[in-house]
């Protein structure tokens, strides 16, 4: 549930910003390398953020023990 929340997050977020680069470089690779993420992307989801922090924690790659750091090049 909280990653598909932060997934319609990030799609309000791209609806806002649509010439963001940056932005539109992360959606393409996190698309191309996560069936996950091309699921939710696809759902159309959006939700407006609310004040607050959020602290996330990623789920380590497949076949990688939980808490092994992820690679910098994402």
């Amino acid at each position: 549930m909280g990653a598909a929340a932060t997934v319609a997050l990030l799609r309000a977020e791209a609806g806002r910003e649509p010439h963001d680069r940056a932005l539109r470089e992360l959606i393409g690779k996190l698309s191309t390398r996560s069936s996950d993420f091309r699921t939710m992307w696809a759902a159309h989801d959006i939700r407006i953020r609310h004040q607050g922090i959020k602290h996330l924690q990623p789920a380590a790659p497949r076949g990688r023990p939980p808490g092994t750091d992820l690679p910098t090049s994402l």
